[in-house]
């Protein structure tokens, strides 16, 4: 009993001094630890969505729509505006088949979104597209709101924003509600309107006065 007793009072200088070694060498990984910390708040920025940025900054979050006079063509045949479509409404939309080929169908429209009803006193800006068919109406879409595109030196279409398309880019229509067909962008212009609509569809994509875009 008594050797191990000295033997702990032999062990006690020695944690003792390692102690203080043991702080001495934690102490500045801590301080290294501590700017680290600092930057949680960059690192919340970033990875912050956007609608949530805008809205901290007091701005309204962008819209990702159509404008209410619109069309849609439902499973009867008969064109609808966009104002007009109900949740359940089959309605043309596109898809790539197994061979990567893409198609038209119809497809259940699941909800709608009105990001506005319509409002005189608060326009939204649109884009408006005008291409070489005469099979279609101009496309009135929101900035950021993606659609069908070929740019003029790709080989291969992607779905990407409107504000991203340029004349002499391709967008696709639906023809004869069997296939699809390239057409070439013509003029492009910037245009206010009063309401604002985006239907999600079953597919997420939506065919919108007979061109191909995203329900996104």
């Amino acid at each position: 009993m008594v050797l191990v007793q000295n033997q702990k009072v032999q062990e006690q200088p020695l944690q003792q001094q390692q102690q203080p070694l043991k702080q001495q060498l934690e102490q500045p990984l801590q301080q290294q630890q501590q700017p680290l910390k600092q930057q949680q708040p960059l690192k919340q920025q970033l990875e912050e969505p956007l609608e949530q940025q805008l809205q901290r900054k007091g701005l309204e979050p962008l819209p990702i729509c159509f404008d209410g006079n619109s069309t849609v063509l439902r499973e009867n045949g008969q064109l609808c505006s966009i104002r007009d479509l109900s949740i359940g409404d089959k309605i043309l939309v596109s898809y790539s088949d197994d061979g990567n080929t893409l198609q038209v169908k119809y497809s259940r429209v699941l909800a709608i979104f009105i990001y506005q009803h319509y409002n005189q006193i608060h326009p939204i800006q649109y884009l408006e597209l005008f291409t070489s068919s005469s099979k279609t109406n101009a496309l009135h879409i929101t900035p950021t709101h993606s659609l069908l595109i070929k740019k003029l030196n790709d080989k291969k279409e992607k779905y990407q924003f409107a504000n991203q398309i340029e004349i002499g880019d391709s967008v696709y229509i639906a023809q004869n509600v069997t296939s699809v067909e390239k057409v070439i962008v013509t003029q492009i212009k910037h245009i206010l309107l009063n309401d604002a609509y985006a239907p999600i569809t079953s597919e997420g994509t939506i065919v919108v006065n007979n061109i191909l875009a995203s329900c996104y």
